[in-house]
């Protein structure tokens, strides 16, 4: 079981999407310290550490070393730049063996550049994943599938295979913060990318590379439904001391289905679609899947997966 502690809002990226409406939230240490004892008091074995970008922080380091004190494994969202920098993956290394989520929404500068609004950014990510990697950490991926770069996502896949990183988590943008203000600059609709998205799973199976689909309902993908996840699985969030299913909280709060819903055979595991983003552009994209086929990179002349 695992929890998310946010450190608040502090990042060193600007990322046309983020989720963050405010930059300038910081929370208190003792706070912070207050939710990993409630966590660990309540059964919780791991910690996940996200911003913002945690690494910035003075106590960041602090941090860490209360999670493993509470003898809880430990997973760092963060865009990597930090890791760059060998000081600071030494310092951490010191302190155990990690998981870092690592946010690289690109295969090159240019587009880098123009999803974070910042220079020299992608060379820092993908050095910092080479560093922690170097130094035995367990690094995974997260690409958050946008209008800016869901064409890509095939040469995305090819070039994240390449770093050698343990599995990428392909993420459509969600319509919140930033994102939530330009829904058609930001959000494609899945219809738009879906074989994009599709070779590019297919191109991390081939390379051996774990791959986690994540905000797609299974009935818009084609052959490849079997990379579909749930991030919130096993996973709680806190209120007033007591623990709550992360899943149903997230997904009662932000997402829906349709009454034809209840028949697809997808229905029991995935949690919907997006209500703003059905506000904007309909409902007509998501069917019941009836019919049992087998998943996974459909080859030529394979039959897809919807009625």
């Amino acid at each position: 079981m695992k929890h998310e502690v946010k450190v608040g809002t502090l990042c060193n990226n600007n990322c046309v999407f983020c989720l963050n409406d405010r930059r300038d939230i910081d929370v208190p240490f003792l706070d912070i310290q207050s939710r990993i004892e409630t966590a660990r008091d309540l059964g919780v074995n791991s910690i996940d550490l996200t911003g913002g970008e945690p690494s910035l922080r003075k106590d960041f380091l602090r941090m860490v070393s209360l999670v493993k004190a509470n003898n809880m494994g430990l997973c760092v969202h963060t865009n990597g730049r930090s890791f760059s920098y060998a000081g600071m993956c030494d310092r951490i290394t010191e302190l155990g063996k990690h998981a870092f989520l690592v946010s690289l929404h690109a295969h090159n500068e240019g587009l880098n550049r123009k999803l974070t609004q910042v220079e020299g950014g992608f060379r820092q990510t993908v050095e910092g994943i080479r560093n922690l990697l170097a130094r035995g950490h367990f690094v995974y991926v997260n690409v958050v599938i946008n209008r800016l770069n869901a064409r890509f996502l095939p040469e995305i896949a090819e070039h994240h295979a390449g770093l050698g990183v343990h599995s990428v988590q392909l993420s459509w943008v969600r319509p919140a913060g930033k994102a939530a203000q330009d829904i058609k600059g930001l959000i494609p609709m899945y219809s738009e990318y879906s074989e994009n998205l599709e070779k590019a799973i297919c191109i991390l199976k081939e390379k051996g590379t774990n791959v986690f689909v994540i905000s797609v309902p299974p009935c818009v993908m084609e052959g490849t439904v079997d990379a579909v996840c749930n991030p919130y699985e096993d996973s709680i969030v806190i209120r007033d001391g007591r623990e709550i299913d992360a899943t149903g909280s997230f997904n009662d709060e932000h997402k829906m289905k349709l009454a034809s819903c209840r028949a697809c055979r997808f229905s029991p595991s995935c949690g919907g679609f997006f209500r703003l983003y059905a506000g904007e552009y309909g409902t007509s994209e998501f069917r019941p899947v009836k019919i049992t086929s087998s998943e996974g990179c459909k080859g030529p002349g394979q039959d897809s997966a919807h009625p």
